[in-house]
């Protein structure tokens, strides 16, 4: 399942330097649900509408009311299964070693900074295996 970001649109850049040379830095909220205490402004793409130089396509919004504007409950979805496990681009281990870690430590004969050296890895991370906190499947 592939993600596609709006930064990802071939024209992203090329519309928005167009916005920002004509109409200039973003510099006020336009959210329904804004508690204006934000100093960082965004132009956002109206939903519904392409990548285009048409300055009614877009508005202005604070940083937070931009990120809960462009993400949905389905983007959630998308972008935490789509960089999972051996899939994220930091992962050093793959599931058949995580898996191996979990079973040589369930009997406590080698200790997790045991594990960390030999799979070159910190053992936070050999913990957060063994509590479940990562690589839950």
């Amino acid at each position: 399942m592939k993600l596609e970001l709006k930064q990802d649109h071939p024209d992203y850049v090329k519309v928005h330097c167009w916005l920002r040379r004509k109409y200039g830095k973003a510099n006020k909220c336009e959210g329904d649900k804004c508690n204006n205490k934000s100093k960082s402004f965004h132009w956002a793409l109206k939903d519904g509408f392409n990548y285009t130089k048409d300055r009614n396509a877009f508005f202005n919004l604070c940083a937070s009311c931009h990120k809960k504007y462009d993400i949905t409950d389905f983007t959630k979805l998308k972008m935490s299964k789509s960089k999972r496990g051996e899939k994220h681009p930091l992962s050093k281990l793959t599931k058949k070693e995580v898996e191996e870690i979990k079973n040589r430590y369930k009997f406590r004969v080698l200790t997790q900074k045991t594990l960390a050296k030999e799979y070159g890895v910190c053992e936070h991370t050999i913990h957060y295996i063994i509590k479940g906190r990562t690589w839950k499947n």
